[in-house]
């Protein structure tokens, strides 16, 4: 294969598992949850500003108010002391002064209530949040539990019971064939051994030990045993065996 043509290989395997990886519904579903998520900050900081406007119409407001308390008692101080004139210019502001926070009180009552619509809104586009991802943990437990399935399909499709049966009586009959042959070596060590021979010289062998012992018990003045009679020596015993 030629330079160019591995080379046409290893892109078609990179781009094409990109593409796969991109066409993927579970990686697209989990960005566009992310992608809702990442409204969220945006969402609480329009609503910190809207807050912010309606507490700035509420200053406003108490202002207007403690203006309009301070205009009625200069008013009514002018009215006292007989000074209409001096009255009147200040009712005309008192006028002005009572239209800017009718105005005020509009905006604010406005600023509120969309605030609350915001506010409204955001909890329930959350509540959305949390239900997609709750729908997209499902499918992505039923697509699992589908994958799974279907390798478990695949498995009892290729699975042939013959095949498994022939496999297993083989190895049985190689075990078995097995402990025969142990068997047989152990049998054929068995009968080249001869047993009988065996024992005759352990027995010679004690005699012998025993009648050493009673030599050095002689010498040292202990008591020793009577000598073995003729029928417990080894040739008593060959005789012994031959007669049998």
């Amino acid at each position: 294969m030629g330079f160019f043509q591995r080379m046409s290989r290893f892109f078609r395997a990179l781009f094409g598992g990109a593409m796969r990886s991109i066409e993927d519904p579970e990686l697209i579903l989990r960005q566009t949850i992310d992608d809702m998520r990442a409204k969220i900050p945006k969402m609480n900081e329009g609503l910190t500003k809207m807050r912010a406007g309606a507490t700035l119409l509420e200053e406003e407001l108490k202002e207007y108010e403690s203006n309009s308390r301070k205009l009625k008692s200069t008013i009514r101080a002018a009215l006292e002391q007989g000074d209409e004139t001096v009255a009147a210019g200040y009712a005309v502001r008192l006028r002005d002064l009572q239209a800017g926070y009718e105005r005020t009180r509009a905006q604010l009552e406005q600023a509120v209530k969309a605030y609350e619509q915001a506010s409204e809104l955001r909890n329930e586009y959350k509540k959305e949040i949390e239900r997609k991802t709750r729908e997209f943990e499902q499918a992505v437990d039923a697509k699992r539990l589908a994958e799974f399935k279907k390798e478990v399909a695949s498995a009892f499709e290729t699975f042939q019971v013959g095949d498994v049966d022939y496999t297993y009586k083989e190895m049985m009959d190689k075990m078995r064939r097995k402990t025969a042959e142990a068997e047989a070596r152990l049998d054929v060590a068995m009968d080249h051994l001869d047993v009988e021979q065996y024992k005759l010289q352990r027995r010679a062998e004690e005699l012998e030990a025993k009648e050493i012992l009673n030599q050095f018990k002689a010498e040292w003045g202990f008591e020793s045993e009577t000598a073995p009679s003729p029928e417990k020596t080894l040739g008593g015993i060959e005789q012994e065996k031959q007669s049998q």
